[in-house]
């Protein structure tokens, strides 16, 4: 019985398409498959990173959907792309001396919090918020999509994804905090990110869950981000005040 490849359509003869150098069989995505990202997949730096790239900005969700089908092999793998743009971006961070969070001189929660210090944490540890926050958003979108049929891997890497694609456009928009190095400035260029960030997820939702109307979608989208939000804010200011 001939097999044929997922990713290119030819017909595969052993365990690797000739063609594209597909594996012949592709299971459904599973732990063990997220498990194999994170260990070895930040290893191949030279397999489909600028590909990959250029998919997330150009049919996002149709993308991610095919990865998830099959068509795997031209591809950075998930987890470890956004391991890779979390780290670079906070590596910008700490060098062009921007701050994630910043204090209010006059609020009273300046005594309660330690600014620099959270600030110094969040640095060296952005690579791991990135990382918690993708499970976070799977719950999110599992719960709001639960209809379309996917498991929760697989919301797992359309979430990873998806977290890629917005570390790309804050690492490009990191030069204008830099040159406007001004409270009131960064506070509008933080509110427009934030509705970026949402557009982008939207668009990238819309594309993805194709039965679901538009509509229907940007609302799931919508309430996937307050709950992801909500529940990772309320889990790191419990374990910032309590460690």
């Amino acid at each position: 019985m001939s097999i044929t490849c997922k990713n290119c359509g030819s017909e595969v003869i052993g365990k690797y398409c000739s063609d594209c150098g597909q594996a012949a069989s592709t299971h459904r995505l599973n732990v063990k498959y997220i498990v194999n990202d994170i260990q070895l997949g930040v290893l191949a730096f030279d397999k489909g990173l600028f590909y990959t790239l250029k998919e997330l900005f150009t049919r996002p969700g149709h993308t991610i959907r095919a990865f998830i089908k099959g068509k795997r092999v031209r591809h950075f793998k998930p987890l470890s792309l956004v391991i890779l743009l979390a780290t670079f971006y906070a590596l910008l961070v700490h060098f062009l001396g921007i701050e994630f969070i910043h204090g209010n001189s006059v609020s009273e929660t300046e005594n309660l919090i330690d600014y620099p210090s959270l600030n110094e944490w969040l640095t060296q540890h952005y690579a791991l918020v990135s990382l918690c926050l993708i499970p976070v958003f799977s719950m999110g979108s599992y719960i709001a999509f639960w209809k379309q049929g996917y498991n929760f891997i697989e919301h797992m890497v359309l979430n990873a994804y998806a977290a890629s694609q917005r570390l790309v456009v804050h690492v490009m928009i990191l030069p204008l905090l830099y040159a406007s190095y001004n409270s009131e400035i960064e506070s509008l260029i933080s509110r427009a990110l934030l509705f970026l960030n949402l557009i982008l997820v939207y668009w990238c939702y819309s594309q993805f869950f194709e039965k679901v109307s538009k509509v229907k979608s940007f609302l799931l989208t919508v309430l996937t981000g307050v709950f992801a939000y909500t529940v990772f804010m309320v889990v790191f200011i419990l374990w910032y005040f309590l460690k």
